[in-house]
């Protein structure tokens, strides 16, 4: 049976929508989360002028050089600003989705391809990280083309080697995908035992597994001592994930996973992500601080296996426009988190909170839980340099305002013994 690829002219078109979806809009948001903290760690802002974790700030562009070099090289000729810092990430993530589009429609035909996309480009979490000015999308494509590589029919020695430096990009641009390329492995056995992979993509899986363990437990291990990351604020792990990756590309998932009894190429992406949802449940065991957003290196076999699972429906369905109309419910269902996404860049307004903040008067204790960002926009405005505050802490004794970044699910901030007044003119 002959496979029916996208055309030259489809994957254009693609690519161009991709581009400007990533790429287009990360001027318009404020800084939020680390954002602050990546220039310090770029060293394009001194350590001590915006407030953080100073020994990790310090240790940050050792522990990432393939990004601490990319992202500087580009600030060369980029403005450092919001947008400037954010299009190193954007490009890797836009890149990502377009290259991932690609080697779909190669391998296993044209309606794998656009369900590719339609999960990925529909990926809430991707867009969001990928247009951070950090380097979730860098890190993800470097480990996206290990894979392409690890399972290239072609058993020359050259595609070994590709294996080996784009996992070693990987690996020190986020030190996590240790982690992913560990579990690549051991399904990597798995499914040559079921008869899933050849001898050539069982090694070079080995490959990436060895050659990001070794400089891992040596060099970055010892690096990480202490380390201190976000949390998924009392949610389970678990369930944290499946809500980032969505209901629908999950559900699809597991309807995928039907696929590896009946076809060998889908066994061993049922095994890694049966060995991701048990490695994400019990991630703070192992990890200690387990950030949601690291979440984003298990995504990718859910991906495929929802794109899977909607191939094998579109094939079902009789008639070009009821293949179609397939697709557009797949997008239709993922539209709601996109279109959240693009009225803020699930962000939060840090601009904003700082406008409250300069309005209120001078003289009042200014607190935050990312103050760093607060900073950046209430400088040039009141010259304030906010403290950093948790629920929880102890307030000053004085008149205080906080700046609370926190979701619109979380309850209405409480202070025993103080009385609290909110402004409604923040998001």
């Amino acid at each position: 049976m002959t496979l029916k690829v996208v055309g030259v002219g489809q994957t254009l078109a693609v690519a161009i929508v991709v581009l400007v979806m990533l790429v287009a809009p990360v001027g318009r948001w404020a800084w939020d989360h680390d954002e602050v903290h990546t220039l310090v760690e770029l060293g394009r802002i001194p350590i001590g002028e915006y407030p953080g974790p100073t020994a990790q700030l310090e240790r940050m562009h050792r522990l990432v050089p393939v990004w601490n070099f990319v992202q500087n090289s580009a600030l060369t000729f980029l403005p450092q600003n919001e947008w400037g810092t954010r299009m190193v990430g954007s490009v890797a993530g836009a890149i990502l989705i377009i290259v991932s589009f690609v080697s779909a429609s190669r391998t296993r035909g044209h309606r794998f391809a656009w369900s590719l996309l339609i999960l990925m480009g529909g990926s809430q979490t991707l867009l969001w990280l990928a247009q951070q000015n950090r380097f979730y999308g860098l890190s993800l494509l470097w480990a996206t083309f290990a894979c392409i590589y690890c399972f290239k029919s072609d058993t020359r020695l050259r595609y070994d080697m590709a294996v080996a430096v784009f996992s070693l990009l990987a690996l020190f641009t986020h030190n996590l995908t240790v982690v992913a390329f560990g579990l690549a492995a051991v399904a990597s056995v798995g499914a040559w035992l079921w008869g899933g992979i050849s001898t050539t993509v069982l090694r070079r899986w080995l490959i990436a597994a060895g050659v990001t363990a070794v400089p891992y437990l040596v060099y970055l291990r010892p690096l990480l001592s202490g380390w201190v990351s976000g949390n998924t604020g009392g949610t389970s792990p678990l369930v944290s994930f499946i809500a980032q990756t969505g209901i629908v590309p999950f559900a699809l998932a597991l309807v995928g996973m039907a696929l590896a009894f009946r076809d060998s190429y889908w066994r061993w992406w049922a095994l890694l992500f049966v060995l991701d949802l048990a490695f994400v449940a019990v991630s703070p065991r192992l990890v200690g601080n387990w950030n949601p957003r690291y979440g984003l290196f298990f995504m990718p076999p859910i991906w495929v296996l929802a794109a899977g699972a909607s191939e094998a429906v579109c094939r079902a369905l009789a008639g070009s426009v009821t293949r179609l109309a397939w697709f557009g419910a797949l997008a239709v269902m993922l539209a709601p988190k996109v279109a959240s996404h693009y009225l803020d860049g699930s962000r939060h307004d840090f601009r904003s909170a700082a406008s409250v903040v300069a309005s209120s008067g001078p003289g009042n204790s200014v607190v935050s839980n990312w103050p760093a960002d607060l900073q950046w926009y209430l400088r040039p405005l009141t010259g304030q340099r906010p403290r950093y505050w948790a629920p929880g802490l102890p307030l000053p004794e004085d008149a205080t305002i906080v700046a609370l970044a926190s979701n619109a699910w979380a309850p209405p901030l409480r202070v025993p013994g103080r009385g609290v007044e909110f402004s409604s003119r923040v998001r």
